[in-house]
């Protein structure tokens, strides 16, 4: 990967399958695996965080993909469910971060098929890196694209639980990311406060349940 510049991972190790195919004069590589496997391929967090925060991420990463897959919503037609690309999907890099992340491994085996529910329905867990003190909501969000009004009202109802919230790790900081949900800075400064995961998700998730 270009983030690699010594040269010290190679990443090409995934478990599950690997399926080459031809589309529109282009090879499509697909890893076919588990989601479990896949969680713990996923480079959303550093296997330096602590545990709080990153079972706060990675419950909200299994519920992400989950959402997509279930109804096939991200890649209708298509012979995979998910990107490895961050600004499509989620960071995907495979077996070789496994390897180099035995506290997430952990972590996540601790929370086997922990997932967010809002009505007993799987939600779609917005989250990014960073605020500047306040979280946007799904609405402010909206409009901030350059969406009407209109829209923005009607799409807002898919999204009950993405409310505006404080979040005072962010202050004084510059946003990363798109701002709506749980931000990392925010589940950083609440676990240092005693939070529990479960009450960081709920503070940031309006409504949700976990389990």
């Amino acid at each position: 990967p270009v983030w690699d510049r010594e040269k010290i991972y190679k990443d090409n190790k995934f478990r599950g399958e690997i399926f080459i195919y031809l589309k529109n004069d282009k090879f499509v590589v697909v890893n076919n695996l588990p989601l479990e496997d896949y969680l713990k391929g996923l480079g959303e967090i550093s296997n330096s965080e602590n545990t709080v925060k990153a079972e706060a991420i990675l419950i909200s990463a299994r519920t992400y993909a989950l959402w997509y897959i279930e109804k096939d919503r991200k890649f209708p037609g298509e012979l995979y469910d998910a990107s490895d690309d961050p600004d499509i999907f989620q960071k995907y890099i495979g077996y070789d971060l496994e390897l180099r992340s035995p506290n997430l491994n952990k972590i996540l085996d601790n929370t086997k098929g922990v997932v967010l529910t809002y009505n007993g329905e799987l939600i779609k867990p917005w989250y990014f890196s960073s605020s500047t003190g306040k979280t946007l909501s799904f609405y402010e969000y909206c409009l901030k694209n350059n969406n009407s009004q209109n829209y923005c009202e009607t799409e807002k109802s898919k999204y009950p639980f993405l409310n505006s919230k404080d979040d005072p790790g962010g202050i004084g900081k510059t946003q990363s990311g798109h701002g709506v949900g749980m931000s990392g800075t925010g589940a950083t400064y609440f676990s240092s406060k005693g939070w529990t995961s479960s009450m960081i998700l709920k503070y940031f998730y309006d409504g949700i349940q976990v389990k």
